[in-house]
């Protein structure tokens, strides 16, 4: 989210009209240029936007060399963190083109033409901000009266509704040498980030084919091809990993491993609603087993 921060910043400073913010017109490619850094299809909101400026600007050879100036000092400052954290010059957004575009690792997790975005994207997300955004044209007096209404919803379905508790919940009854196991889709809870303790964890990992093996599977679709196998396949027979202390999951995975479960003593010990309707892999409820 750190892009979409400085995007707003970004907008916020650019030049809509001639007199506003006068004397700042090129301010915002320095938040432009972050963002851009940060996540580079970023370039695709700020391309357009910036060529408009372009076009509008009567000195275009000093707004090009402003721009270049910019770019090489927020180019440098990034090269020189690279270089701190990974001890060695890289460069990410070259890495970044280089693992997405050319080498085309992003396609293991699907791909849609080009139109797709037209006929399927862009509605979908575009479309439930039409009735708020019509509203707020048509009904500029009652605007801070529905969106108080709208907050009061939000804030209603976060106090009553427990699916984003379950990482808070977990950094309480994990003890100093806990060890957890999510046996959950990849990327389904924060993780680390409500968690704040030195325990062990691990999730069920979904990297592309980066040394392009042939029939290659990721680890997570290995282990919902057979889940119990995987389990005694990986903790049973291997001396090295430790039985987790905390196993985290969602419900429709119990009747596959309950026989796990109960030879190595688990008992539930929280459970919470996660989804009304949920997708596949996943579940109405997320559990919480420990030992």
């Amino acid at each position: 989210m750190a892009e979409t921060s400085f995007t707003s910043c970004g907008l916020y400073f650019y030049p809509w009209n001639t007199g506003k913010h006068k004397g700042l017109t090129c301010s915002y490619l320095w938040f432009a240029g972050v963002s851009c850094l940060i996540r580079p299809t970023a370039a695709i909101l700020w391309l357009p936007l910036y060529l408009y400026h372009l076009w509008r600007e009567k000195d275009c050879i000093c707004m090009l060399g402003k721009t270049l100036f910019i770019g090489c000092i927020i180019l440098s400052i990034l090269l020189c963190c690279d270089r701190y954290f990974y001890g060695e010059w890289v460069l990410t957004p070259y890495n970044f083109f280089l693992f997405n575009w050319s080498n085309d690792i992003g396609a293991f997790y699907g791909q849609h033409n080009f139109l797709w975005y037209f006929f399927s994207g862009f509605p979908v997300v575009l479309g439930i901000h039409l009735l708020p955004f019509l509203m707020g044209f048509s009904l500029p007096y009652l605007r801070h009266f529905y969106l108080l209404i709208f907050w009061m919803i939000l804030v209603l379905r976060s106090k009553f509704i427990k699916g984003a508790k379950i990482n808070l919940q977990l950094s309480h009854i994990l003890k100093k040498n806990s060890n957890v196991l999510f046996l959950m889709p990849c990327h389904s809870t924060p993780y680390y980030s409500y968690i704040h303790q030195n325990v062990s964890m691990k999730f069920l990992s979904c990297e592309p084919n980066f040394n392009n093996v042939d029939d290659y599977m990721e680890e997570a679709d290995i282990f919902f091809d057979n889940p119990e196998f995987w389990l005694f396949q990986n903790y049973e027979k291997n001396d090295i990993l430790i039985i987790p202390s905390h196993i985290v999951m969602f419900d429709t995975l119990f009747p596959q491993i309950s026989r796990f479960l109960d030879k190595y003593n688990y008992s539930l010990c929280y459970q919470t609603f996660h989804s009304h309707f949920p997708e596949s892999k996943t579940g109405q409820y997320v559990l919480i087993y420990c030992r």
